[in-house]
């Protein structure tokens, strides 16, 4: 048997390849849209991908079964679980709708799908084992089983806005959690995500697991009651990012193929220059570091630096937005767009102007964002001359902030810029100084007086000013 694990970290999914050696048979599961790398892989190792397995419709990124299918002819093995109406897609390709305990094989492999629902209600599972009369080895758990988590039921209430399913989710889910203690310790444990994925609240680091060891360390295992797996399986879990539903609705209906996706027109200076951003209905989006940006940018152009929260704040901050033009650095041009696809938003790009174009534009048409260091600042915070806007999270802000400062994170802050005062300065501050220039570039371009905190709470915390732990409930 070839195993091998995928991991793409912006969005901390993983997917896998596992080839019978004797037939050179290949099947992936649960892909990303991006198939490159299972290709590359299934050529290196003279493999051919003839199966391609999912264990339910995803919300957090584009499927890439369909890509795989198309490519490779291979077969798809989906659910055929929870309620009608999911992969209308499939028809045009070889496939079986899979349900509980059916089960296929590629080449020697053999591959039983168990019915694990209660993160979706259709989601699969699948047992592989060497052939048909060996025990399991492992098991890909999808987002039903993670390392540390179980996957969250309440997407489909959050996301999709299906009244009730949280509580559903919930109630098959402990089910399924009891159905799955039954199997062996040794089981092995591969799940579609690790720490950082908004599929659940608690995911760990590791890679992968075993089922003894996930009884014994996992959370969800040790709650007394059903009662109180249901509650806290709902409790505490972080807000969906807008472009979930649409997620689902793609990955469920037309998942559109990369090789049909708009070639997005080079511009030059000239050509943006005659661009009205806002009667044209563009949205321009400079993918720079936050410092060389705040140091000097396109008026009324949005900070979204191409790291490893890129596609992470894309979800939150471009859903629903006009057509895109991106600034990017000519040796990033190809991932960026890569990046954006695996959540569908290449669909929105319109244009691209390499960072090298910056070098013409007239001054006039250039700002920069005022970038200061704590010690500078800190006297005029304290006299509240100016207003502290701190745009972390709900859990940072719980464990302190600056004085006298006004919770409005990030992912929803063009939803609350009512509460924001006018008349003043807004001082700008994250963790270390990343989302507030995306904040910061945010507002400026809504005619905000802006300022962003170099360093952010990090560097306050650093130079031991003056802190505060929360005295009221903060905004969500």
């Amino acid at each position: 048997m070839y195993f091998h694990r995928f991991f793409y970290e912006p969005l901390a999914h993983a997917s896998y390849l596992v080839g019978c050696s004797t037939t050179k048979q290949a099947l992936i599961v649960d892909p990303s849209r991006d198939i490159t790398p299972y290709l590359e892989l299934a050529h290196r190792e003279g493999m051919q991908i003839t199966a391609i397995a999912e264990t339910h419709i995803h919300a957090d990124l584009l499927s890439g079964a369909r890509e795989l299918a198309d490519r490779t002819q291979g077969t798809l093995y989906l659910s055929g679980e929870g309620e009608e109406g999911g992969y209308r897609w499939a028809k045009d390709h070889s496939h079986h709708f899979l349900r509980d305990n059916d089960s296929f094989t590629v080449g020697e492999l053999y591959i039983q799908a168990l019915h694990t629902p209660g993160h979706t209600p259709e989601h699969l599972s699948f047992l592989l084992s060497q052939n048909k009369t060996s025990p399991p080895l492992g098991l890909f758990s999808g987002d039903f089983l993670f390392v540390g988590d179980a996957g969250r039921p309440d997407l489909l209430e959050k996301a999709v806005g299906i009244k009730g399913s949280s509580d559903i989710g919930a109630q098959a889910l402990y089910h399924s959690i009891q159905r799955i203690q039954t199997f062996p310790d040794y089981l092995q444990i591969w799940p579609s995500h690790g720490a950082g994925s908004a599929c659940g609240k608690a995911l760990g680091s590791l890679p992968m697991s075993t089922l003894g060891y996930e009884k014994h360390t996992n959370w969800v295992f040790q709650e007394p009651t059903r009662s109180s797996f249901i509650k806290n399986i709902q409790t505490d879990q972080p807000m969906p990012p807008p472009y979930f539903s649409r997620m689902k609705k793609w990955n469920c209906e037309s998942l559109p193929l990369l090789r049909e996706r708009p070639k997005p027109d080079h511009f030059k200076t000239e050509d943006l220059r005659q661009l009205d951003f806002g009667k044209d209905g563009f949205y321009l989006v400079d993918t720079r570091p936050a410092g060389e940006f705040l140091r000097g940018h396109i008026k009324g152009s949005l900070c979204l630096p191409h790291n490893r929260s890129f596609v992470q704040w894309a979800g939150w901050l471009l859903e629903n937005a006009p057509p895109l033009v991106l600034i990017v650095e000519e040796k990033r041009e190809k991932q960026i767009e890569r990046d954006l696809a695996m959540i569908g938003l290449d669909q929105q790009i319109a244009g691209i102007l390499l960072t090298s174009e910056l070098t013409q534009f007239p001054r006039e048409d250039l700002e920069t964002t005022r970038d200061v260091e704590p010690k500078d600042i800190v006297q005029y915070v304290q006299q509240e001359d100016i207003q502290v806007i701190d745009v972390r999270t709900h859990t940072e802000w719980q464990n302190g902030h600056l004085p006298n400062a006004l919770h409005l994170p990030l992912a929803t802050l063009c939803q609350h810029l009512h509460q924001l005062p006018t008349g003043q300065p807004l001082l700008m501050q994250c963790k270390s100084g990343g989302r507030s220039a995306i904040a910061s570039s945010l507002l400026q371009a809504k005619g905000y007086d802006v300022i962003n905190l170099r360093g952010g709470w990090d560097r306050w915390v650093e130079e031991h000013l003056v802190t505060e732990q929360p005295i009221h409930t903060p905004s969500s």
